[in-house]
């Protein structure tokens, strides 16, 4: 399998997770869930990744359930909570020397003990059988979707009013906090990112300004104090950023910058409307660059290896823009605001993306191609 797609090893492991004797029995070797080592055998992913994504997922399910306790609702529900086996022999044996009951109370706590990450990144937990618990009925299965498939049950569900009306609902029932596409690559490092994106996110909520220490620069920290209003993702370098908007411009303050976050006491919730209008523009933005001048784009894009598929799937969530199909070509026309890091984006496409307007980024990616063959 693709190992590098985080969303993929999610689905996998989600998929085995399930497993019960009696309910969704996927696998006869255990009664009920899959322990870490044997998950790594049979998903051929390397177990280093398979400790480093339960890490995230039980840091984050602490988390949760941190959010939960604070606000003593199921506004924050766990859903999908990771619990062990315990009444397995090698949960007892292991529960006996390492304390698990205790170390796990404290994750359902809100408080995530280091000693249990060192445990898990040790292979101290290999040995004993995980269980998903999905809150579901005994008559569920989680099945992932493609790209593909997901737009087909889209496009299903507006040509059909009752399943709309179910998934609407289903929708309010699971709603999600907020939606942040993961990826594998570790460009920037982040100290505590699940605790900054639940106090950006429960700011967001509940109306309340923060402040932390920002660095501008090496060596150089200003203090900011903002209202947050979205949470961002640049899935191309794994780049978080909380926006939020001050004397009418859009702030970008990036999380690998921000080195110290908490709620602003002094300064109650905001009473005033602030113009999120301004926000607007976000499926045109590329690499957060609200404040760069917009540019009309127009690219033409050649039916070939799978040129198209990739063009609709990282286009996706751009609502603004016009992507249709005129004599035998794929065509892509927006307003971009960030037109660097679209002509980046453009690059990866080569000889099968023709660009038509700006004229001064086609003959930038003319030269450039000129330069690397004669190089070459």
């Amino acid at each position: 399998m693709n190992n590098h797609n985080a969303y993929v090893r999610l689905q996998t492991y989600y998929s085995w997770l399930i497993n019960s004797e009696g309910i969704t029995h996927v696998d006869d070797s255990y009664k009920q869930g899959i322990p870490l080592g044997h998950l790594a055998k049979i998903t051929d992913i390397p177990i280093s990744i398979v400790h480093q994504d339960f890490l995230c997922m039980f840091q984050w399910q602490s988390s949760m359930a941190l959010a939960s306790r604070k606000y003593d609702s199921p506004v924050f529900p766990i859903w999908h909570e990771l619990i062990f086996d315990d009444d397995s022999e090698e949960y007892n044996a292991k529960n006996k020397s390492l304390h698990l009951e205790q170390l796990y109370d404290e994750i359902m706590n809100g408080s995530f003990p280091e000693r249990f990450g060192e445990l898990l990144l040790n292979g101290e937990l290999d040995t004993i059988p995980i269980f998903l618990n999905t809150e579901a009925s005994e008559t569920t299965y989680n099945l992932s979707l493609s790209q593909n498939e997901a737009a087909a049950l889209r496009l299903l569900e507006k040509n059909n009013p009752l399943l709309q009306k179910n998934m609407n609902e289903m929708k309010h029932v699971y709603s999600r906090l907020y939606d942040i596409k993961d990826n594998p690559m570790f460009t920037y490092q982040y100290n505590n990112l699940n605790e900054k994106l639940d106090l950006i996110n429960d700011a967001i909520s509940t109306g309340y300004r923060l402040r932390g220490h920002y660095k501008t620069s090496p060596g150089r920290h200003q203090t900011i104090d903002i209202k947050p209003l979205k949470i961002s993702y640049d899935a191309d370098e794994n780049l978080y950023a909380v926006l939020s908007i001050n004397h009418n411009r859009v702030m970008v303050n990036r999380l690998d910058r921000l080195e110290t976050l908490e709620e602003n006491p002094t300064v109650p919730p905001e009473q005033e409307q602030q113009d999120t209008s301004l926000l607007d523009i976000y499926p045109n933005v590329w690499g957060n660059c609200f404040s760069e001048k917009p540019e009309k784009v127009k690219v033409r894009f050649y039916n070939e290896a799978h040129v198209w598929e990739k063009v609709k799937k990282e286009l996706a969530n751009r609502t603004n823009g016009k992507l249709y199909e005129k004599d035998g070509c794929l065509y892509y026309e927006d307003i971009v605001y960030g037109i660097n890091k679209f002509r980046s984006w453009i690059y990866g496409f080569g000889r099968s993306a023709i660009v038509l307007e700006p004229r001064s980024l086609r003959e930038d990616i003319i030269r450039s191609l000129k330069e690397r063959q004669a190089g070459s």
